[in-house]
């Protein structure tokens, strides 16, 4: 009989100082997906190196740092305001930094190369597309990722209507 993880307790920041913050300063219901399914099949990531793109405030990348499963988390945004807070939920929840990492990254405009995601064997993306601008882009650096057989490629996302 399979023993029971306790569930992690989180916490982190969210932004309080815009009045319309950048969508990664807030914690999307996608992003509580992605941790529920990754809590329930940890063996997706198991001994894994991970890149999650647009990490937003990081829970998803705190999450499994926190679990031990994974060899490495590369965390990134390209809003470096974004990034500082993720940074803060890190040191707020302990993170190990040689496990965990956060990096500013702007998609599809060749930094990926630099921070080597072609080396992780796992690509997150959850809820990251707001304006079809960004799909070429995020498409971009996914395909620099996919250069081994074992990238998967989680993008649960949450349909919202706006009425303009």
């Amino acid at each position: 009989m399979p023993t029971e993880r306790p569930n992690p307790t989180l916490t982190h920041t969210h932004c309080t100082t815009y009045e319309h913050p950048p969508a990664g300063l807030t914690v999307w219901r996608a992003a509580e997906n992605m941790n529920q399914f990754i809590f329930a099949q940890p063996q997706r990531v198991a001994g894994a190196r991970v890149a999650e793109l647009g990490a937003g405030l990081g829970i998803t990348s705190i999450l499994l740092e926190k679990m031990g499963c994974c060899r490495r988390v590369l965390a990134t945004d390209g809003c470096p305001d974004t990034v500082a807070l993720f940074e803060k939920n890190m040191r707020d929840n302990a993170c190990d930094g040689a496990v965990l990492v956060a990096k500013e990254l702007m998609w599809g405009e060749g930094a990926e190369e630099e921070e080597d995601i072609g080396a992780y064997d796992v690509i997150l993306a959850s809820d990251v597309i707001y304006e079809k601008e960004a799909i070429l882009p995020l498409l971009k650096s996914m395909e620099v990722g996919t250069t081994t057989a074992d990238v998967m490629h989680h993008t649960p996302c949450t349909m919202r209507h706006h009425p303009h």
